[in-house]
């Protein structure tokens, strides 16, 4: 019986600990002077000067590093919800655009290959 108990408990205590080395992801609010500068051209470059309207998110992932801990930029996004209209642009840390939501293609010359079709979503 003690042996069960034991080794239970160092079951338990294994798998707290790995899941505490576990990196933890989260987003973030930031405000449109804390988005990096490639992401800022690119939005510029594709859609025009940055709105004041909708709001910047930055999806992270945590990790701890010895002493410290890493925190590595996922993507960004922008988001934007008006009046039932819903836009997200979702942009790599390099600047490139990954995909777009609630945008009309034909105003801009972006690749068709980022638009997400609401039909296929769901």
């Amino acid at each position: 019986m003690k042996k069960i108990v034991i080794t239970m408990m160092v079951c338990m205590l294994t798998g707290v600990a790995l899941f505490a080395q576990a990196p933890a992801k989260q987003s973030i609010r930031i405000t449109p002077e804390q988005v990096p500068m490639a992401v800022r051209q690119s939005y510029e470059k594709d859609f025009g000067t940055l709105p004041e309207d909708g709001y910047w998110m930055v999806y992270a992932e945590t990790t701890p590093d010895g002493k410290r801990t890493a925190t590595k930029p996922l993507w960004y996004s922008y988001n934007k919800r008006s009046k039932g209209e819903r836009i997200e642009l979702r942009f790599l840390p390099t600047g490139e655009i990954s995909s777009a939501k609630g945008i009309d293609r034909s105003k801009y010359q972006v690749s068709d290959s980022i638009f997400i079709d609401k039909k296929k979503i769901g």
